[in-house]
């Protein structure tokens, strides 16, 4: 569930439930004390996005 998730792991699952799973050379990396969280590629930052943002797009992708 969740609410026994650490913060980082609850960024990471409202990220994959927005943009998916990373896939070939993606992954993930998060910034909890920024509150952002970006795609990586190879070692490079493709793109971010903060918590505000996952949030507001969770909502709005699930009609809450």
């Amino acid at each position: 569930m969740v609410t026994d998730m650490t913060e980082e792991e609850k960024l990471i699952w409202m990220f994959t439930q927005i943009h998916g799973e990373p896939s070939l050379s993606c992954y993930i990396d998060v910034n909890v004390e920024e509150g952002t969280v970006s795609l990586m590629k190879d070692g490079n930052e493709c793109w971010t996005v903060t918590k505000a943002d996952l949030v507001f797009d969770y909502i709005i992708k699930n009609g809450l």
